[in-house]
């Protein structure tokens, strides 16, 4: 059996994951009464109620991979021998790297805090030339940030070699170079920045707003302000420099100048394969309704000559911005940045590189005097590629309601063919 030389270099990089759930209290049962009081009294209730919720996450991830995985069994020399038969037969090399680098996710869940469950404010029997004034105001603010910035630079370099094999100058028997096969595969993986934000609401609530039964000449005012606001701001930020060279040789052999005997070069296959998968870029914001109010205003049996006013303000804002930048290579990038110095040089000039390459020819046999009716023989392997380069990037999904939408399948492996894994497995296994 074959000797057989086998290196398997592998490099593991894994960033942030940041998870955050919030379940926040709703505001309680806020009632306001104004009743009963005098004549000529001035009666003044201001109630101001203000919760804000702000959650902020950030990844900043940055990776560099230089790898260089060589496997060798070649590159043998059978000189200027005189007598007997000259062999060189080489084992097989194999090289494979794996590198994935999953990198920077944000997961948020937030109870909003929603509405108060009931709201109940009511002017009521007051006496006569009285003023009576109630100021509410609730506000509910919910804000959601999440960034990732993912640089990532992958050098690989993988290079199997049974070749390259020199038997020159001999005298005497047969001459033979046989080689093993030489197999050499990469598999990069990206899965760079993530975004999950769900804002969830709390239910429904009740708004009661009531003057009634006042005297004459009385002043009665109610002023209620309910303001709710959500805001998610997603940003994501790849740059990713892939620079992937496969190389698988049995061919470069040299049978040259020798005297006696039959010369033959018979070379094993030659399998190169590499698998570049970037999966960059994925926002997912939800948000269900925050506040739902039933709702009740009533100005009923106030005394001649009253002024009753009831003011309402009902605010619901939704703001939503979710942006991606991906850049694979490093053509094109804003003059801004590069005034702000923030990458240097990293990527200039480079763009996101496969090279794969299966070699079993390039053999020599040449000024060979062999045994009369003895030809000189070239029988080379198979010599073939597989390559797969696979780019999914900046994806936006934003929803509202009761369903809950989900990201595109981040499997890293999901989207490669049957066909491309068994032909990495065959690489791999001989």
């Amino acid at each position: 059996m074959k000797d057989l030389v086998k290196k398997v270099a592998v490099g593991l990089s894994t960033g942030a994951l940041v998870a955050q759930s919030l379940i926040l209290p709703a505001f309680a049962e806020i009632s306001v009464v104004v009743t009963g009081n005098g004549s000529n009294s001035d009666n003044t209730s201001n109630i101001d109620v203000t919760k804000t919720t702000t959650v902020t996450q950030n990844n900043t991830a940055k990776v560099e991979n230089d790898i260089d995985a060589k496997a060798n069994t070649g590159g043998n020399d059978a000189d200027d021998n005189t007598g007997g038969d000259v062999n060189i037969d080489t084992g097989n090399a194999e090289a494979a790297v794996v590198v994935e680098n999953q990198l920077n996710s944000n997961e948020a869940s937030v109870d909003c805090g929603g509405c108060p469950t009931d709201v109940n404010v009511e002017i009521s029997g007051n006496g006569t030339h009285s003023d009576n004034d109630v100021n509410l105001g609730l506000k509910n603010t919910t804000w959601v940030t999440q960034d990732n910035f993912a640089k990532v630079k992958n050098d690989v370099e993988v290079k199997a070699n049974t070749g390259k094999n020199d038997a020159d100058d001999n005298t005497g028997g047969n001459i033979d170079i046989d080689t093993g096969t030489a197999s050499a595969l990469a598999v990069v993986k990206n899965k760079l920045n993530a975004n999950v934000a769900h804002v969830g609401g709390s239910g429904e609530g009740a708004l009661e707003l009531k003057i009634l039964g006042n005297g004459s000449n009385s002043d009665n005012t109610i002023n209620a302000n309910l303001a709710n606001t959500v805001g998610i701001d997603q940003d994501n930020f790849a740059l990713v420099d892939n620079d992937v060279e496969v190389k698988a040789n049995t061919g470069k052999n040299d049978a040259d100048d020798n005297t006696g005997g039959s010369v033959s070069i018979d070379t094993g296959d030659a399998e190169a394969g590499a698998l570049v998968d970037t999966m960059a870029n994925f926002n997912l914001a939800h948000v269900e309704d925050c506040c739902e109010l039933d709702g009740l205003v009533k100005v009923a049996g106030n005394g001649t000559e009253s002024d009753n006013d009831v003011n309402l303000d009902l605010t619901s804002a939704l703001y939503a911005t979710q942006d991606n930048f991906y850049k694979c290579g490093g053509h094109g990038w804003f003059p801004r940045w590069g005034e702000l110095n923030l990458f240097g040089d990293w990527g200039r000039d480079k763009d996101c590189d496969v090279d794969a390459k299966a070699n079993t020819g390039y053999n020599d046999v040449e000024d060979s005097t062999g045994d009369p009716g003895s030809d000189p023989s070239i029988d080379t392997g198979n010599a073939s590629t597989e390559v797969e380069v696979s780019n999914e990037a900046n994806s936006n999904v934003f929803s509202t309601g009761d369903a809950m939408p989900s990201l595109p399948d981040l499997d890293l492996g999901g989207e490669v063919s049957m066909e491309l894994w068994v032909a990495l497995f065959h690489l791999l296994m001989g």
